[in-house]
């Protein structure tokens, strides 16, 4: 075999070339001086080793999220969406929860920590992470995935290394950039409750509701709220 080579007792292997999790059995045939197979004594007939070539462990890409980046109003339930290139069929397999999903504001302090929602078999390849508070000041943000939290299928949850050294992979750090805009209902209603009304600009009522979410989903413009001039941007 071209990939064996003995040096000084000591057998080497080449992997080049060999796919990810090939198993190679390397028997070695014990021979004396002349050549004559040996199997006396305390020398056993043949020696057995497994060899797992194992791939880099930060593979378990953390491709996208939903809402994706860019220009949102609030930042609450996140989906993270995993994939291996090298096996498209691969799926998560566990998660380090030791490790923190952080939202962070322009200034680099953290204003909201997320926690990882079940694993399902309906979307085997996302997990939602909640924050712990819905985030709607306007700014801008950058939610931190901190390297080796979620790892593929060959994930251990009772190995040290969670299964790393048998093949297992995991995420490098990822890191995704909001921009809300926010609607000012907070700062504008104050500690209003309950209740209001909404007029456009004209007078015409739109609708009355709860003063957290009175503005929800209105179009841009110019809104009468509980007496005040509310103007809302996107």
């Amino acid at each position: 075999m071209d990939k064996v080579t003995v040096d000084k007792n000591v057998v080497k292997v080449n992997t080049t070339g060999l796919e990810i999790y090939t198993f190679l059995k390397v028997s070695l045939v014990v021979k004396d001086e002349r050549g004559v197979y040996v199997s006396f004594g305390d020398v056993p007939d043949y020696v057995t080793a497994m060899y797992v070539v194992v791939p880099p462990a930060d593979k378990f890409i953390c491709a996208s999220a939903t809402p994706a980046e860019g220009t949102v109003t609030s930042l609450k339930d996140i989906t993270l969406t995993f994939t291996n290139a090298d096996d498209p069929r691969d799926l998560i397999g566990g998660i380090d929860k030791t490790k923190e999903v952080v939202l962070k504001n322009a200034a680099g302090e953290t204003v909201a920590k997320g926690t990882f929602g079940e694993l399902t078999f309906d979307t085997p390849l996302s997990v939602v992470v909640t924050l712990s508070s819905e985030v709607t000041a306007a700014g801008v943000y950058t939610l931190v995935l901190p390297a080796a939290t979620v790892y593929n299928g060959m994930f251990d949850e009772f190995a040290d290394d969670f299964g790393v050294s048998y093949g297992a992979i995991y995420n490098p750090e990822k890191t995704f950039t909001y921009t809300i805009t926010g609607t000012g209902v907070e700062s504008i209603l104050g500690d209003v409750t309950g209740d209001v009304n909404v007029y456009t600009i004209s007078g015409i009522l739109i609708r009355t509701a709860d003063a957290s979410v009175a503005l929800d989903n209105l179009e841009p413009g110019i809104y009468i709220v509980n007496g005040k001039k509310i103007v809302i941007k996107y």
